[in-house]
């Protein structure tokens, strides 16, 4: 089933010339082990994706560090929220 709700022709799909994965027919999604991902805009220059690829990449560890941060914290108070009833 497709996002927006018909169904997926599996048959329909090309293998783009740079990529070992199929490809939707609109070019925006690849196939890999039956679940579909997005792929980068082929016509993004090469340093300006890699740009966008690093700043989503620190974003993403700016992320881990905060849920880390507050895991490191959650113990503490969820055993003092038994203890005050």
């Amino acid at each position: 089933m497709c996002f927006d709700g018909t169904e997926f022709d599996h048959a329909n799909l090309n293998l783009h010339e740079s990529m070992t994965h199929p490809v939707t027919p609109d070019g925006r999604y690849m196939v890999v082990r039956g679940r579909l991902w997005r792929v980068a805009n082929p016509n993004l220059p090469s340093e300006e994706r890699t740009s966008l690829v690093k700043e989503l990449m620190r974003a993403r560890r700016e992320v881990k560090s905060a849920l880390t941060e507050e895991d490191k914290k959650t113990p503490f108070s969820r055993s003092k929220i038994g203890e005050q009833s």
